[in-house]
């Protein structure tokens, strides 16, 4: 299986119409993926692989939002520049990704270090982020940064088939939704030149934690979505997370680690549906 069919499976096994795109981000040569009508819906994933990694969420959402998966810089076909690959760099590339797809304002949903980025861009520009969804999120308490930071650097360290069939094992409860094409390709895109870049040139500083005062200036309704068997980034952020941000709900699904769009795709679109919906628009029924 080579790299084009990897990633070609995972995106026909999304189920609709997909457009793969390609766009200069600032100087960042950025792949996206696109589906649907609606009000702007941009989903950034976590370390490793790329936004193709959402491929059991992006058919359901996309009935409803205008659906925008990058693979983010670093990651995925884009490009791996070096870089600090802290949360800053990444908040400016999202900036002129939005500005390159011409995107004044829209929803935002990220996992793990998507989720700090999310976080980061919407302090940085408030009135670009209408709704804002925390996916199992880094970045969220100091106990939590440093042991992330050597996981995620232990888990993408060694690009072999093996090690990334351990690594989603460590980070998916329910083992039997892993595509052997999701594993095969999160291989691929470690292997290409610069695939190791945001982990050695980052050494983990996305997780930097955020203060508690920074978390407070967050005033976007926000959805703190959580896996409750997460081994990676444990509940209990979310928790302390929903008590300091204003406007803030939590909810977890059980039966779900790191990754809950992978273990609960059903339970988890139903959520992200939900809260992003418009006002007034007829309850999610699938």
């Amino acid at each position: 299986m080579d790299k084009e069919s990897a990633r070609q499976q995972l995106i026909e096994a999304i189920g609709v119409p997909v457009e793969q795109r390609e766009i200069q981000a600032g100087d960042i040569k950025t792949a996206y993926l696109a589906a649907g009508d609606g009000p702007p819906l941009v989903l950034l994933h976590g370390s490793g692989i790329g936004g193709v990694v959402w491929y059991q969420s992006i058919g359901a959402l996309s009935t409803h939002f205008r659906v925008i998966a990058p693979d983010v810089v670093g990651y995925g076909e884009s490009d791996k520049p070096p870089a600090t690959y802290d949360k800053a760099f990444y908040a400016r590339w999202l900036r002129n990704f939005f500005d390159a797809i011409e995107l004044n304002q829209g929803y935002l949903a990220g996992n793990s270090c998507g989720g700090a980025i999310s976080l980061q861009f919407a302090m940085n520009n408030p009135k670009r982020v209408k709704k804002l969804a925390l996916i199992n999120s880094g970045a969220l308490g100091k106990q939590m940064a440093t042991g992330a930071k050597f996981r995620s650097l232990l888990l993408n360290c060694y690009p072999t088939l093996t090690a990334a069939r351990w690594a989603i094992h460590y980070l998916v409860h329910e083992k039997s939704n892993i595509s052997d094409a999701l594993t095969q390709y999160a291989v691929e895109v470690l292997q290409k030149p610069g695939g190791r870049r945001p982990f050695w040139d980052g050494k983990g500083k996305v997780f930097d934690p955020f203060t508690d005062d920074q978390l407070k200036s967050v005033s976007h309704k926000t959805l703190i979505l959580w896996g409750k068997e997460d081994q990676f980034i444990p509940t209990q952020y979310g928790r302390l997370t929903k008590k300091i941000m204003p406007n803030a709900q939590l909810k977890a699904i059980r039966r779900a680690g790191h990754f809950p769009f992978l273990d609960r795709p059903f339970v988890f679109n139903k959520h992200l549906i939900e809260f992003f919906k418009p006002t007034g628009e007829s309850r999610y029924n699938a």
